[in-house]
């Protein structure tokens, strides 16, 4: 069987589908070690999530793509869009670069295997 592979745009397109056609009145009906696993599936692609966007959001930083796209900043973008403070912008700029910092560590957030404050934490180690 061949794995079909998506752009990123389109993978979130289908994503954000799949999230908006869950039956969320169905889970009332599930036994509780189905449920239990059913959130522990949940948290692990959440933090896939989280890594995606914190590397999506080391290269629109290091690209200076808001500042050419928008005329903002990335700072100010997120602030703007998501409602944080500048501080908390700011912070989710700095994780994400630390996310991004080591290829190996970077890829392994991707896949799910550590999470994004696990690889940003890695990153700020001394060598």
């Amino acid at each position: 069987m061949e794995e079909i592979r998506y752009t990123t745009p389109e993978a979130l397109t289908v994503l954000n589908r799949v999230l908006s056609s869950i039956d969320h009145e169905q889970r009332a009906h599930m036994a509780a070690a189905e449920r239990v696993a059913v959130m522990s599936d949940a948290r692990k692609l959440q933090e896939r999530f989280a890594a995606l966007a914190c590397v999506l959001t080391d290269e629109v930083s290091q690209s200076q793509a808001s500042v050419a796209s928008t005329g903002k900043p990335i700072t100010s973008l997120i602030a703007l869009d998501e409602g944080r403070d500048s501080t908390d912008a700011a912070r989710q700029v700095f994780q994400a670069r630390d996310v991004s910092k080591h290829e190996t560590v970077k890829q392994a957030a991707l896949a799910g295997a550590v999470s994004s404050r696990h690889a940003a934490a890695i990153a700020k180690a001394p060598s």
